[in-house]
C-alpha cells in the first residue's frame, strides 16, 4: 500500500513479546512448555469444541451453513462469526484435532504478540519513533484486559485490530485516503464482529476528541465523509457474516426476557479503579474493569492534567473522556450500549480494551511534555487511587506503592534504561500473576491438565469408533466435559451452549425437562419417552460413575471400551416419523411430566405417565423427621434435607419425581434410598428426576440435601411411566419411521411411507431458511409446537428432501458483493487521481524547465 512506511521496530516488538510470553508460559507450565493447557472457564466448557468443529469445515468434512450437532441442528455461521472467524484461528484449524491444545496456545501467544506490534505501529505513526513506545506497547499486550480475557481468545482480535483501526483514522485526519481505515474495518469485523463494533464505537469518540482537542486542518465534513464511506464499505464486505448473525441474535438474545436492573451501579464504578498490577483476574461474579496498562502509563496519564505546557482544551477533552468511561460503567443503559443492549454475563466490562488503548495513547502523547512536578503530582494521585482500591490486599498495595515510587524516581531523574528494565519486569510479573489468578481465584476449576484433556479426547474417540451408529439418530455422552461435544466429536446430539442458541429450541427442551441454563441445554437424562421422541438412540457412559438418572436398566449395552460403555435405547424414534395429523394445539406451560403426556397424546400415544398418590413430604433434621410443607432454612448444626416417601406400582415401570421449585437458585444433592444420585441446581433443572424401578409396594426414600441456605417446595409429585404403553407406541411409530436418512452438508434426505390423513413429524428445529420437497416438488413447511419441521403427506411412499440456506445469507452475499465493488471503484478512483496528479507535475516540470523543482 503506497505511502505506508514501517520500520523493523514492529517486528522486533512482536518477537520480543513472543519470547517474553514463551518464558512466562514455561514458568507456568503451559503447553507446549509443560503439562497444563490454557483450557479454563468457557474456553474449556464451550469454545474449544467450536475450534475442533472448525477443523472439519476447513478440511471439507462439514458445512459452514448447517451443523446438525449445533442445538439439534442449526446454521453454524452465527457461531463462526462470533467465536472462530479469526484468520489465525482458521490457519491453526488446519492442524489435526489432536493438536488442539497446541493450537490454542499458539493462537494466544501470537495474538498477544500482535497486540504489542500493532500498538507500536500506531504510536510510531502518530508521534514518531520513540523508545518509550516499546514499553507502552508491551503494556497494551500485557494489559489487564488482554490477560484476563485471554480465556476468550476470540476477543483478542479486537485488541489486535484496534490500533490499526485508529491508525487508519489518523491517516484520514492527516488528509490522506481512507484505504487503510476501510481495510482495518473489514478485517477486524471479519475477525470478530463483537469486539470490532466496540472498537468502531470508540473510534468515533476518539476521532471526535482528537478533532476538537487538536483542530486538524482538514475540514470536519471531509473527515466525516471519508469515515462513513470507509466504515460502510468495510461493514458491507462482511454482510454475508453480519446479516445472518444479526438475525440470529434477534431470534435469540434479544428476545430473552428483559432483566429488571438498577439504573446505576456504584459497584461497577468502584471496579473501574483497577489500573494496577496484580489485580485478581476474577471474571466471574465481580464487576471489575480490567484497565491496567502499566504503572508508567498510569503516572503519565494522571500527570497530564498538571503539565503547564499542555493546553486547557486537551485537558478538558481528556477529562471528558475519563468521565465518559466512568459514566459507561456507572449508568446501566450506557453499559448495555457498549454490549449491544444486553448485559454481559460472566465477563464484565468487555469494552475495557478501549479504555486501555486510550490510556496508552494519552501517555504517549504527554511523554515529550512531561516535567518533574507533573510527574510527582501524577504519582501522588496514583497513590491515592491505590489506597482507594478495594480489589487487592494490603500487602500487595504496599508492594505496588513501592514499585510506583521507584518508577516515579526513575522518571524524574531520567534513568531511562533502568526504567525500561523495571517496567518490563513489572509487566511480566503482573502478566504471570494474572494467569495464576485465573487458575486459582475463579469460580470454576483452574487450567485443565493437558494430559487429562488429551486422554479424555482419545477415550471418547475410541468409544465413538467402537460401534456403527445408524444415520438419523442422536448420540449423547453422560460423562461430557463440554456441552458442545457433539460439535467437537462430530455427532448429532441434544446438548448445546452458545450465545447464538435458538431460543425456540432452548425453550422447548427446558419445557420438557432437559437441564437448562442461560444459553444452553445439557442432557443429564430425561424420561424414556422424551429420549425416544428426540431420537436419542445411543448413550455413552463412563465406567465406574454413578448415574442413577441414566435409566440404564432400560437400555442395552452394545459396545464398550476400557473407559466407556455404549448403551442403546430400544425405544428411540428416527429423525423423522409419520403420525396421524390431528392438528397441533400448543401445549400449555405446565410441569415437565404433564407436558410430556400431552406431547405423547399429540403423537398418537395413550397416556404414558400415571401420577401416584401424593407422596409424604418431610423435613429431615439430622435423625428426626418432622412433617412440614416446605423446608425454609438449613440449620448450621445439622444437615437438613427434604425427605419424600412414595411407593412403587409394579416392578417394571420406572418412577420419576417432579419438583416444582418455589425458591431462588440453590444447589442440592439427590439421594435415593440413601444412595447418592446426583448434584443438581434449581436454576439448571426443573425437570423430571429418574428414581428407578422397584418391587410393587416398596417404600422409596428420596432426600434432597440442601447445600445452600434455602429450598422451598410447594408440592412433590411422583409419576410412573407405563413401559408397556411406551413400547407399543414406539413400535407402531417405528414402523412408519423415516428410512435411508442422510445428512449431506445442509441437505437432509429420507424416505417415508404414509397413509391418507398423516403427516411427517421431524425433530429438526425449524428456522427461516428451510425448504422442503416431496417427490421433487416444493411444499410448504408447517411447524410443530413452534419448534420442529412437519410436512403434510398424501398416501404412498415419498422421497423427502430438506435443504437449509441460512436466513439473510443471500442478502448478505449481495451486500458483500456490493461492498467489494465499492472498494474496487474507490481504489480505482484514488489511483486515477494520483496518476493525474503525477502527470500534471511532470508536465509542469517539463514546461518550467525544472525550475519548479528547485523553487524554495
Amino acid at each position: 500500500m503506497r505511502g505506508l512506511k514501517i520500520s523493523r521496530r514492529p517486528l522486533l516488538a512482536f518477537l520480543g513479546t513472543f519470547v517474553l510470553l514463551c518464558g512466562i508460559f514455561a514458568v507456568l507450565g503451559f503447553v507446549p512448555f509443560g503439562g497444563r493447557s490454557l483450557l479454563i472457564n468457557d474456553l474449556n466448557i464451550q469454545y474449544v469444541e467450536y475450534f475442533k468443529y472448525l477443523h472439519t469445515i476447513v478440511t471439507g468434512q462439514n458445512s459452514l451453513t448447517y451443523a446438525s450437532a449445533a442445538g439439534m441442528g442449526s446454521s453454524f455461521i452465527p457461531i463462526f462469526s462470533y467465536y472462530c472467524s479469526s484468520p489465525l484461528q482458521l490457519l491453526f484449524a488446519l492442524l489435526p484435532q489432536e493438536a488442539i491444545l497446541l493450537s490454542i496456545s499458539g493462537v494466544t501467544l501470537i495474538k498477544l504478540s500482535l497486540c504489542c506490534m500493532t500498538m507500536l505501529i500506531y504510536l510510531d505513526q502518530r508521534f514518531g519513533q520513540r523508545r518509550i513506545h516499546g514499553l507502552l506497547a508491551l503494556g497494551y499486550a500485557f494489559s489487564g484486559t488482554a490477560i484476563a480475557y485471554s480465556q476468550c481468545v476470540m476477543w483478542l482480535d479486537g485488541l489486535v485490530w484496534l490500533p490499526v483501526l485508529l491508525w487508519g483514522a489518523e491517516r484520514i485526519l492527516q488528509g490522506k485516503s481512507a484505504k487503510l481505515f476501510t481495510l482495518a474495518v473489514a478485517v477486524s469485523v471479519f475477525s470478530n464482529y463483537y469486539t470490532a463494533l466496540m472498537g468502531l464505537m470508540f473510534a468515533c469518540l476518539f476521532v471526535l476528541a482528537r478533532y476538537f482537542s487538536e483542530k486538524p486542518t482538514i475540514p470536519f465534513l471531509t473527515v466525516l465523509k471519508k469515515g462513513i464511506l470507509g466504515m460502510g464499505i468495510g461493514l458491507a464486505c462482511n454482510g454475508w457474516l453480519l446479516i445472518p448473525s444479526f438475525l440470529s441474535v434477534i431470534n435469540n438474545r434479544l428476545v430473552q426476557p428483559a432483566q429488571v436492573l438498577p439504573s446505576f451501579s456504584v459497584e461497577r464504578l468502584i471496579g473501574l479503579n483497577n489500573a494496577f498490577p496484580f489485580v485478581p483476574a476474577v471474571t466471574l461474579g465481580q464487576e471489575i474493569t480490567f484497565d491496567y496498562a502499566g504503572l508508567l502509563c498510569l503516572i503519565l496519564v494522571l500527570s497530564s492534567f498538571f503539565q503547564r505546557s499542555r493546553s486547557k482544551r486537551k485537558k478538558v477533552v481528556d477529562a471528558l473522556m475519563l468521565l465518559l468511561f466512568a459514566a459507561s460503567v456507572l449508568i446501566t443503559p450506557l453499559y448495555k450500549l457498549w454490549h449491544f443492549l444486553s448485559m454481559p454475563y460472566g465477563f464484565p466490562s468487555r469494552f475495557s480494551f478501549v479504555i486501555v488503548f486510550w490510556l496508552i495513547a494519552t501517555a504517549a502523547q504527554v511523554w515529550e511534555s512531561r516535567d518533574q512536578w507533573s510527574l510527582l503530582w501524577g504519582s501522588a494521585l496514583s497513590l491515592i487511587l491505590l489506597a482507594c482500591n478495594t480489589t487487592i490486599t494490603l500487602p500487595v498495595k504496599l508492594a505496588v506503592a513501592g514499585l510506583l515510587m521507584v518508577i516515579t524516581a526513575l522518571l524524574v531523574y531520567g534513568f531511562q534504561k533502568v526504567l525500561a528494565v523495571v517496567v518490563v519486569g513489572e509487566l511480566a510479573l503482573s502478566c504471570t500473576a494474572a494467569f495464576r489468578s485465573l487458575d486459582h481465584d475463579n469460580v470454576y476449576d483452574g487450567y485443565a491438565s493437558a494430559q487429562e484433556v488429551l486422554d479424555y479426547q482419545s477415550e471418547v474417540q475410541e468409544a465413538l469408533a467402537s460401534f456403527e451408529p445408524v444415520s438419523g439418530y442422536r448420540i449423547e455422552n453422560l460423562s461430557m466435559r463440554n456441552q458442545n461435544e457433539g460439535l467437537g466429536y462430530n455427532y448429532p446430539g441434544i446438548s448445546h451452549y452458545s450465545s447464538t442458541y435458538d431460543k425456540k429450541v432452548s425453550d422447548f427442551l427446558e419445557h420438557y425437562g432437559v437441564s437448562h441454563r442461560m444459553f444452553g441445554s445439557t442432557y443429564q437424562g430425561t424420561t424414556l419417552f422424551l429420549d425416544a421422541f428426540l431420537g436419542l438412540r445411543y448413550l455413552l457412559r463412563e465406567k465406574g460413575e454413578i448415574h442413577v438418572q441414566t435409566q440404564a436398566d432400560h437400555y442395552s449395552k452394545i459396545a464398550e471400551t476400557s473407559t466407556f460403555e455404549i448403551l442403546e435405547n430400544p425405544y428411540a424414534l428416527p429423525l423423522g416419523f409419520v403420525i396421524e395429523d390431528h392438528g397441533d394445539a400448543l401445549i400449555p406451560q405446565t410441569t415437565t411430566i404433564l407436558a410430556q403426556n400431552e406431547l405423547a397424546r399429540l403423537c398418537g400415544a395413550e397416556p404414558i405417565f400415571t401420577p401416584l398418590k401424593d407422596p409424604d413430604l418431610f423435613v429431615w433434621d439430622g435423625d428426626e423427621l418432622s412433617s412440614s410443607p416446605l423446608v425454609v432454612a438449613r440449620r448450621p448444626d445439622a444437615e437438613t434435607s427434604i425427605a419424600i416417601y412414595t411407593q412403587s406400582l409394579n416392578g417394571e415401570d420406572p418412577l420419576y419425581l417432579q419438583l416444582p421449585y418455589e425458591t431462588d437458585e440453590t444447589w442440592y444433592q439427590l439421594w435415593i434410598n440413601q444412595n447418592y444420585g446426583r448434584d443438581d441446581h434449581t436454576g439448571y433443572n426443573a425437570g423430571a428426576q429418574y428414581l428407578g424401578a422397584y418391587a410393587p409396594g416398596e417404600d422409596i426414600l428420596v432426600q434432597l440435601v440442601v447445600r445452600d441456605e434455602l429450598l422451598r417446595l410447594s408440592k412433590a409429585e411422583v409419576f410412573s411411566l407405563d413401559l408397556s404403553a411406551l413400547a407399543n407406541w414406539t413400535a407402531q411409530v417405528q414402523k412408519q419411521g423415516a428410512k435411508a436418512i442422510e445428512i449431506r452438508g445442509s441437505t437432509i434426505t429420507m424416505q417415508v411411507e404414509a397413509e391418507a390423513g398423516q403427516k411427517l413429524l421431524t425433530t429438526i428445529p425449524f428456522v427461516k431458511g428451510w425448504k422442503a420437497e416431496i417427490d421433487g416438488k416444493s411444499v410448504p413447511i408447517t411447524v410443530f409446537q413452534n419448534t420442529f419441521i412437519a410436512l403434510p403427506l398424501t398416501a404412498g411412499t415419498h422421497e423427502i428432501t430438506l435443504h437449509f440456506w441460512p436466513r439473510g445469507l443471500t442478502l448478505g452475499l449481495a451486500v458483500s458483493a456490493a461492498g467489494g465493488l465499492m472498494a474496487f471503484v474507490s481504489l480505482l478512483h484514488i489511483r486515477k487521481k494520483t496518476n493525474c496528479r503525477e502527470w500534471f507535475m511532470i508536465y509542469l516540470l517539463h514546461e518550467t524547465g525544472g525550475s519548479l523543482w528547485n523553487r524554495k
